[in-house]
């Protein structure tokens, strides 16, 4: 997927925007990929999971995003990737509830042994109500801002919160919510030429996790305290 010699940006503007979709886990992100697939092959994309403490900014990734022949970004990178884009990109995502974005994430990676973050969750052999009696692990505190402000690990601040917002509001075209997944749906399919008819498929729905309500009220009131910026975001999400 990489090219190995420059190529002139101007064949850049002649393009169409490349399509960047920003995977948050357990945002229906498996389900959108499926229905982008209805538009472009699998050996047209360019994905990567990489999350890099230090950025973006080395020649694999900035080859990779601008490789001309790629037709669509996508994966679980955050905001910095755009950073390195030089082409014309029309980029989008989806967040969720927090507190069920926790609740989904936790039983997702409980469930799945080989899942990367498997250990930080078997090591500890904690519950939910465990964890949020200590300090979280960065991926069940506040992700979502860590994906739209490029934080992957470190502490989060209100200026942490302040970037994330002001990348959602200038560096993305579409910002969905799971509760109003249907809508964006359309408007992602109407902006990417899709077909009129195309409709989202419910794929990696997690089969072996407590429905919300059954969460204890207090286990829900502890993920909600430990992540407030992600509950901000999300709100600001939904007001643009």
């Amino acid at each position: 997927m990489l090219v190995s010699n420059a190529k002139k940006k101007d064949k850049y503007s002649q393009s169409l925007p490349v399509p960047v979709f920003m995977h948050i886990p357990k945002t229906a992100g498996s389900s959108i990929g499926e229905l982008l697939e209805n538009k472009v092959s699998r050996t047209d994309f360019y994905t990567t999971i990489e999350r890099p403490e230090d950025g973006y900014d080395n020649e694999r990734f900035k080859l990779a995003v601008n490789n001309p022949d790629i037709k669509i970004i996508q994966g679980h990178f955050d905001s910095r990737l755009l950073e390195i884009i030089e082409r014309p990109y029309f980029a989008f995502t989806f967040l969720r509830d927090p507190v069920d974005h926790v609740v989904s994430f936790y039983y997702y990676i409980k469930n799945h042994p080989k899942h990367s973050q498997f250990s930080l969750i078997q090591e500890r052999d904690m519950n939910l109500s465990e964890i949020y009696r200590t300090t979280p692990p960065p991926l069940l505190d506040n992700l979502q801002v860590r994906y739209l402000c490029g934080k992957p690990s470190a502490k989060l601040s209100e200026e942490d919160l302040e970037q994330a917002k002001t990348n959602l509001r200038s560096k993305f075209e579409l910002v969905g919510t799971l509760d109003n997944l249907d809508a964006a749906i359309v408007r992602l399919s109407r902006l990417l030429n899709l077909s009129k008819r195309a409709t989202i498929q419910h794929i990696n729905v997690g089969k072996h996790r407590p429905h919300f309500e059954e969460v204890p009220k207090a286990t829900r009131d502890a993920i909600e305290e430990h992540n407030s910026f992600s509950r901000e975001l999300y709100e600001y999400a939904k007001s643009l």
